[in-house]
């Protein structure tokens, strides 16, 4: 079983944006939230990766 912790990105909903992470356990989406504190075999932070336009 892998984990994968994404910090800091920017989450898209129907309701809208806003920063927040995303929390993956074996390649599926488990968690999205602000502020996860889960234990996790890599960590990303996003905060500083953006979208080239």
């Amino acid at each position: 079983m892998s984990t994968l912790l994404i910090k800091n990105g920017t989450i898209v909903t129907s309701e809208g944006t806003y920063r927040g992470d995303v929390f993956c356990k074996d390649e599926k989406i488990a968690l999205i939230g602000e502020s996860l504190d889960c234990e996790a075999d890599r960590v990303v932070d996003a905060s500083g990766i953006r979208k080239l336009l």
